[in-house]
Parts: C-alpha cells; structure tokens; sequence
C-alpha cells in the first residue's frame, strides 16, 4: 500500500492475526475451520490467507490441507490474558 509505513503495515497485520485467532477459537464453534469458512466469515481472502500464514508460522494454528483449528499454545495464550 503506497504511502504506508512499515509500522502501520504490522499493525494491520496484527489487527487481522488477532481478528482471525479469536474467530478461530470463538467458544460457539468447534473445530476444525476450512479455509473457505473462514473466508466467508472474515470477507477478505488474501487478509485470511496471508494471516493464516503468520499464525502457522508463529505456531498459534495448525493446518491440515484446507482446514485450520488453534494449537494449545494458542490456547494457553488466551488463558493468560484473561
């Protein structure tokens, strides 16, 4: 995006990490999410794959071809902040 800066770029990127790794341990819904799910629910696709690429890569999901569920790392995170 032209014009922004790279600090405003990582928050972005965080701000969708966070959205997505709450959607994915929202306490209605089971595991494990598709891709597309996530999608539908999120409405921006490159957003959904480019962060699911970070959260693997942090080591706060797991993926499994096209489905996705959080790691009990992920989990233990939110119980800290609680």
């Amino acid at each position: 995006m032209p014009g922004q800066s790279a600090c405003t770029i990582r928050e972005e990127d965080s701000h969708h990490d966070g959205n997505i790794l709450s959607l994915l341990m929202a306490d209605d819904y089971r595991w494990p999410w598709s891709v597309q799910e996530i999608m539908q629910a999120y409405g921006d696709e490159l957003e959904v794959v480019d962060a699911l690429a970070r959260l693997r890569a942090a080591g706060l999901i797991h993926r499994f071809d096209n489905f996705v569920f959080p790691t009990r790392a992920a989990f233990y995170c939110r119980q800290l902040e609680e």
